[in-house]
């Protein structure tokens, strides 16, 4: 990345530091760019909000502050049973969001995760990573081990 921005002129002076402080920084908009991430695993689309307008927007968007407009296709989309109409203001949204530009994805990481099928994986509901079987999800790790252990 650091190679990418110089070829457009851009002077970059790369300074690594603790997650924690980097947390603070970023939530005190004390950096000229941060390289930070976020998730939606899932798929829902409520993690939109999460970043927008919810308890996350401050630390991923700083201080942008959605027009009306979005805030409420934002409301609108998570009262919506309706799957196909919940997309379409999704869909407006994403517009609304690009043309606003408050946060610019510069890479989408791909992960590789070793299993040997010892363990079994499984889905644990309200779990870390929203329940998906990761690494992480020690509940999952737990379960296997009781298993082994019969």
């Amino acid at each position: 990345m650091k190679k990418s921005f110089q070829n457009i002129g851009l002077t970059v002076h790369l300074r690594q530091v603790d997650h924690s402080i980097l947390d603070q920084r970023v939530k005190a908009q004390q950096f000229d760019l941060a390289l930070s991430g976020h998730g939606g695993l899932g798929g829902d689309p409520k993690v939109i909000n999460d970043l927008s307008v919810g308890p996350l927007a401050q630390e991923f968007l700083g201080g942008y502050k959605p027009p009306r407009q979005i805030v409420q296709l934002l409301n609108d989309q998570l009262h919506t049973l309706d799957e196909a109409k919940r997309q379409q203001l999704v869909a407006q949204v994403q517009e609304r969001l690009a043309q606003d530009l408050p946060a610019l994805p510069l890479y989408y990481p791909t992960w590789h995760l070793g299993h040997d099928g010892r363990i079994p994986w499984f889905f644990t509901r309200g779990g870390i990573a929203k329940g998906i079987p990761v690494y992480f999800n020690k509940v999952a790790l737990l379960n296997g081990a009781a298993l082994s252990s019969k």
